[in-house]
Protein backbone atom coordinates (compact mmCIF):
# COMPACT_ATOMS: atom_id res chain seq x y z
CA UNK A 1 0.00 0.00 0.00
CA UNK A 2 1.59 3.27 -1.07
CA UNK A 3 1.23 6.46 0.96
CA UNK A 4 -1.54 8.02 -1.12
CA UNK A 5 -3.72 4.91 -0.87
CA UNK A 6 -3.06 4.66 2.86
CA UNK A 7 -3.89 8.34 3.42
CA UNK A 8 -7.16 8.12 1.47
CA UNK A 9 -8.18 4.99 3.36
CA UNK A 10 -7.54 6.58 6.76
CA UNK A 11 -9.25 9.85 5.83
CA UNK A 12 -12.31 8.02 4.53
CA UNK A 13 -12.65 5.95 7.69
CA UNK A 14 -12.23 8.86 10.08
CA UNK A 15 -14.54 11.22 8.18
CA UNK A 16 -17.45 8.81 8.44
CA UNK A 17 -19.61 10.42 11.13
CA UNK A 18 -21.36 7.12 11.84
CA UNK A 19 -18.29 5.87 13.73
CA UNK A 20 -16.97 7.45 16.91
CA UNK A 21 -14.56 4.54 17.48
CA UNK A 22 -12.29 3.35 14.67
CA UNK A 23 -9.80 0.48 15.00
CA UNK A 24 -7.22 0.16 12.22
CA UNK A 25 -5.98 -3.43 11.93
CA UNK A 26 -2.63 -3.71 10.15
CA UNK A 27 -2.44 -7.20 8.74
CA UNK A 28 -0.51 -8.98 5.99
CA UNK A 29 1.35 -10.91 4.75
CA UNK A 30 3.72 -9.68 7.38
CA UNK A 31 3.12 -5.98 8.10
CA UNK A 32 6.46 -5.48 9.85
CA UNK A 33 8.24 -5.96 6.52
CA UNK A 34 7.36 -2.30 6.06
CA UNK A 35 9.59 0.05 8.06
CA UNK A 36 7.90 1.59 11.05
CA UNK A 37 8.42 4.94 9.31
CA UNK A 38 5.42 3.89 7.17
CA UNK A 39 3.34 3.62 10.32
CA UNK A 40 4.72 6.91 11.63
CA UNK A 41 3.20 8.53 8.54
CA UNK A 42 -0.05 6.68 9.21
CA UNK A 43 -0.13 8.11 12.74
CA UNK A 44 0.32 11.62 11.35
CA UNK A 45 -2.54 11.13 8.89
CA UNK A 46 -4.76 9.77 11.67
CA UNK A 47 -4.03 12.79 13.86
CA UNK A 48 -4.85 15.07 10.91
CA UNK A 49 -8.28 13.55 10.16
CA UNK A 50 -9.37 12.40 13.62
CA UNK A 51 -12.57 14.21 14.61
CA UNK A 52 -12.97 15.77 18.10
CA UNK A 53 -13.92 13.09 20.58
CA UNK A 54 -13.27 10.28 18.11
CA UNK A 55 -11.38 7.27 19.51
CA UNK A 56 -8.73 5.88 17.17
CA UNK A 57 -7.04 2.55 17.89
CA UNK A 58 -4.40 0.54 16.05
CA UNK A 59 -3.73 -3.19 16.10
CA UNK A 60 -0.96 -4.98 14.24
CA UNK A 61 -0.95 -8.74 13.52
CA UNK A 62 2.57 -10.12 13.18
CA UNK A 63 4.53 -13.36 13.13
CA UNK A 64 6.64 -11.85 15.90
CA UNK A 65 10.07 -12.37 14.35
CA UNK A 66 10.93 -8.75 13.51
CA UNK A 67 9.85 -6.69 16.50
CA UNK A 68 13.13 -5.07 17.51
CA UNK A 69 13.61 -2.59 20.36
CA UNK A 70 12.85 0.42 18.08
CA UNK A 71 9.68 -1.32 16.94
CA UNK A 72 8.65 -1.95 20.53
CA UNK A 73 9.22 1.69 21.47
CA UNK A 74 7.15 2.83 18.49
CA UNK A 75 4.28 0.48 19.32
CA UNK A 76 4.28 1.55 22.95
CA UNK A 77 4.50 5.26 22.21
CA UNK A 78 1.62 5.04 19.72
CA UNK A 79 -0.52 2.78 21.92
CA UNK A 80 -0.72 -0.14 19.49
CA UNK A 81 -2.16 -3.50 20.46
CA UNK A 82 -0.34 -6.49 19.01
CA UNK A 83 -1.52 -9.88 17.80
CA UNK A 84 1.24 -12.48 17.57
CA UNK A 85 1.05 -15.72 15.62
CA UNK A 86 2.31 -18.54 17.85
CA UNK A 87 1.24 -22.04 16.90
CA UNK A 88 1.60 -23.62 20.33
CA UNK A 89 4.59 -25.53 21.69
CA UNK A 90 7.81 -25.49 19.65
CA UNK A 91 7.30 -29.01 18.29
CA UNK A 92 4.11 -27.75 16.63
CA UNK A 93 5.03 -24.14 15.90
CA UNK A 94 8.34 -25.00 14.24
CA UNK A 95 6.81 -27.47 11.80
CA UNK A 96 5.66 -24.61 9.59
CA UNK A 97 6.93 -21.37 11.13
CA UNK A 98 10.48 -21.50 9.86
CA UNK A 99 12.76 -19.03 8.14
CA UNK A 100 13.76 -19.42 4.51
CA UNK A 101 16.97 -21.03 5.76
CA UNK A 102 14.93 -23.71 7.52
CA UNK A 103 15.78 -22.40 10.98
CA UNK A 104 12.93 -22.55 13.51
CA UNK A 105 11.34 -19.34 14.75
CA UNK A 106 9.81 -20.33 18.10
CA UNK A 107 12.58 -18.87 20.26
CA UNK A 108 12.54 -15.55 18.39
CA UNK A 109 8.77 -15.29 18.85
CA UNK A 110 9.12 -16.14 22.53
CA UNK A 111 11.74 -13.39 22.90
CA UNK A 112 9.34 -10.96 21.20
CA UNK A 113 6.62 -11.77 23.72
CA UNK A 114 9.06 -11.00 26.53
CA UNK A 115 9.88 -7.69 24.82
CA UNK A 116 6.21 -6.78 24.55
CA UNK A 117 5.81 -7.45 28.27
CA UNK A 118 8.93 -5.40 29.01
CA UNK A 119 7.46 -2.41 27.17
CA UNK A 120 3.98 -2.99 28.64
CA UNK A 121 2.41 -3.41 25.19
CA UNK A 122 -0.97 -5.21 25.24
CA UNK A 123 -0.89 -8.33 23.09
CA UNK A 124 -2.76 -11.49 22.28
CA UNK A 125 -1.66 -14.74 20.67
CA UNK A 126 -3.32 -16.49 17.74
CA UNK A 127 -2.70 -20.19 17.17
CA UNK A 128 -3.49 -22.10 14.00
CA UNK A 129 -4.98 -25.47 14.93
CA UNK A 130 -3.86 -28.21 12.55
CA UNK A 131 -3.41 -31.98 12.69
CA UNK A 132 -0.37 -31.62 14.92
CA UNK A 133 -2.34 -29.56 17.41
CA UNK A 134 -5.18 -32.09 17.42
CA UNK A 135 -2.67 -34.89 18.02
CA UNK A 136 -1.25 -33.39 21.21
CA UNK A 137 -4.69 -32.23 22.31
CA UNK A 138 -6.21 -29.15 23.93
CA UNK A 139 -4.93 -29.89 27.47
CA UNK A 140 -1.30 -29.90 26.37
CA UNK A 141 -1.86 -26.67 24.46
CA UNK A 142 -3.74 -24.96 27.29
CA UNK A 143 -1.06 -25.97 29.81
CA UNK A 144 1.60 -24.63 27.45
CA UNK A 145 -0.09 -21.22 27.24
CA UNK A 146 -0.44 -21.13 31.03
CA UNK A 147 3.30 -21.86 31.44
CA UNK A 148 4.04 -19.12 28.91
CA UNK A 149 1.93 -16.75 31.07
CA UNK A 150 -0.45 -16.00 28.20
CA UNK A 151 -3.61 -14.21 29.26
CA UNK A 152 -5.26 -13.61 25.91
CA UNK A 153 -5.22 -16.11 23.05
CA UNK A 154 -7.35 -17.50 20.26
CA UNK A 155 -7.56 -20.43 17.89
CA UNK A 156 -7.94 -20.51 14.12
CA UNK A 157 -8.61 -23.75 12.26
CA UNK A 158 -6.09 -24.59 9.55
CA UNK A 159 -7.67 -24.08 6.14
CA UNK A 160 -6.81 -25.90 2.91
CA UNK A 161 -4.96 -24.33 0.03
CA UNK A 162 -7.40 -22.62 -2.31
CA UNK A 163 -8.17 -25.14 -5.08
CA UNK A 164 -11.10 -23.77 -7.10
CA UNK A 165 -10.94 -26.60 -9.65
CA UNK A 166 -11.01 -29.40 -7.08
CA UNK A 167 -13.95 -31.77 -7.19
CA UNK A 168 -16.19 -32.33 -4.13
CA UNK A 169 -14.68 -34.52 -1.39
CA UNK A 170 -11.14 -33.96 -2.65
CA UNK A 171 -8.71 -34.66 0.19
CA UNK A 172 -7.16 -31.50 1.60
CA UNK A 173 -4.02 -31.71 3.69
CA UNK A 174 -3.36 -29.33 6.60
CA UNK A 175 -7.08 -28.82 7.14
CA UNK A 176 -9.28 -29.07 10.22
CA UNK A 177 -13.00 -29.42 9.53
CA UNK A 178 -15.64 -27.65 11.61
CA UNK A 179 -16.68 -30.75 13.59
CA UNK A 180 -13.17 -31.50 14.83
CA UNK A 181 -12.51 -27.82 15.52
CA UNK A 182 -15.71 -27.61 17.56
CA UNK A 183 -14.71 -30.68 19.60
CA UNK A 184 -11.29 -29.13 20.18
CA UNK A 185 -12.89 -25.94 21.52
CA UNK A 186 -15.37 -27.86 23.70
CA UNK A 187 -12.51 -29.69 25.39
CA UNK A 188 -10.52 -26.47 25.63
CA UNK A 189 -13.49 -24.86 27.41
CA UNK A 190 -13.50 -27.67 30.00
CA UNK A 191 -9.79 -27.20 30.80
CA UNK A 192 -10.20 -23.41 30.84
CA UNK A 193 -13.07 -23.55 33.35
CA UNK A 194 -11.33 -26.19 35.46
CA UNK A 195 -8.23 -24.00 35.67
CA UNK A 196 -10.41 -21.25 37.12
CA UNK A 197 -8.35 -18.17 36.27
CA UNK A 198 -10.81 -15.45 35.13
CA UNK A 199 -7.95 -13.31 33.82
CA UNK A 200 -7.31 -15.81 31.01
CA UNK A 201 -9.33 -14.88 27.93
CA UNK A 202 -9.83 -17.28 25.02
CA UNK A 203 -11.23 -15.37 22.06
CA UNK A 204 -13.63 -17.93 20.61
CA UNK A 205 -14.96 -19.06 24.00
CA UNK A 206 -15.46 -15.50 25.20
CA UNK A 207 -17.38 -14.76 22.01
CA UNK A 208 -19.74 -17.70 22.55
CA UNK A 209 -20.31 -16.79 26.20
CA UNK A 210 -21.09 -13.18 25.33
CA UNK A 211 -23.54 -14.32 22.67
CA UNK A 212 -25.31 -16.58 25.18
CA UNK A 213 -25.47 -13.84 27.81
CA UNK A 214 -27.06 -11.37 25.37
CA UNK A 215 -29.72 -13.79 24.11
Amino acid sequence: MNFSVMARMIASALRDEEYDIVDFVWHGGEPTLLPFSFYEKAMLVQSRFRRPGQVVMNTIQTNGTRLTEPWARFLRDNQFSVGVSLDGPPEIHDRYRTYESGQPSFQDVSDTLDRLRQYDIPFSVLMVVDEGALEIGPKRIFDFFVRMKMKNFGFLAATPINSPKATPDTFASHYVDSKRMTNFLINMYDYWKEHGDPSIKIRELESVLQHIQHN
